[in-house]
């Protein structure tokens, strides 16, 4: 290395007036960063407890705890990216949530309305119109037990078969 005193990037003058590379650097312009798994002074040292990956040039391998340089935790924008995101699907599965607990509701009454008018059974003509049926008392009042029986029967069945 050259002993002027103007030096090339990363590099020093040690105490002889050399220049001399930082630490994570080689070559004669010391422009060249340390090979995986290397780092240091003159790339002396190696890497042992961490992947290559995760070598720094400079440092070696990072602490525990730490982040390594150009590391794996993602950047406040990318967690802002992911929140927006888990939101927005969690907002489309509730509003389609919504959306068809409120149509089976709708179809429900629809069906309700529905069973109500067809529950309506009109076992004889004229049963309301005076017949001789309903205007005997006894007769009446069996007719009127029985048809109530049979039409309580007829709607279990009917809303059996939606079921």
């Amino acid at each position: 290395m050259s002993t002027t005193s103007k030096c090339p990037e990363n590099a020093n003058v040690d105490q002889t007036g050399a220049c001399q590379c930082n630490d994570g650097y080689i070559t004669a312009t010391c422009a060249e960063k340390c090979s995986n798994g290397t780092y240091g002074f003159a790339c002396g040292k190696e890497c042992t407890s961490c992947p290559w990956e995760q070598c720094n040039h400079i440092t070696g391998c990072p602490l525990p705890g730490t982040t390594p340089p150009g590391g794996s935790t993602p950047s406040q924008n990318e967690i802002i990216i992911y929140i927006t995101l888990l939101s927005s699907v969690v907002v489309l599965f509730s509003g389609l949530l919504l959306f068809r607990c409120c149509r089976g509701a709708k179809k429900m009454k629809r069906r309700n309305k529905k069973d109500e008018k067809s529950n309506v059974v009109q076992l004889m003509p004229g049963e309301n119109s005076g017949s001789a049926l309903t205007k005997h008392p006894v007769a009446s009042q069996i007719w009127t037990q029985n048809s109530k029986r049979l039409a309580y029967t007829l709607t279990a069945l009917k809303r059996q078969k939606y079921r």
